[in-house]
């Protein structure tokens, strides 16, 4: 009985964590973007290659850490699909998304492409971005990336 309610315990511990992953994460763009906010339908959208434009026309290109589990867990999460049909799906959209091997070169391509935006965590951040409110909410915050 004991054991059943140490993996039960264990169970729920493990929940709460991989659920929260999407606070750790910061959804940021170059400082000259006048975007503030986006919605979480809008970000869905452009992670699945429906909205390829800003309203300005220009192009939007994703900058992701290909060694950050977070971020690729939220592009999965938003474009729905597994592990592997992720990377196909990259490969096969190879104009929107830029991969790179860590934040700090996320923030330096973010900083310097015009239309672009990615995703860091949050200690990462630093004055060479901006970070954009998803659904009005800044990260840390509840609500800020669908769970």
């Amino acid at each position: 009985m004991r054991y059943r309610r140490l993996l039960v315990l264990v169970a729920v511990l493990v929940s709460c964590y991989a659920s929260a992953f999407a606070h750790h994460v910061a959804v940021i763009t170059q400082k000259e973007n006048s975007l503030q906010n986006l919605s979480s339908v809008e970000l869905g959208k452009i992670f699945k290659s429906d909205m390829k434009k800003w309203p300005n026309g220009r192009d939007i290109v994703i900058v992701l850490n290909a060694n950050s589990p977070d971020s690729m867990e939220m592009l999965q999460h938003f474009i729905r699909l597994s592990s592997n049909k992720g990377k196909a799906f990259l490969a096969e959209h190879k104009s929107l998304f830029v991969i790179v091997d860590s934040d700090d070169q996320v923030l330096d391509t973010v900083s310097a492409r015009p239309g672009s935006l990615g995703m860091v965590d949050v200690r990462a951040i630093d004055s060479r971005i901006k970070v954009l409110k998803i659904d009005g909410k800044l990260p840390l915050e509840k609500g800020y990336l669908p769970d």
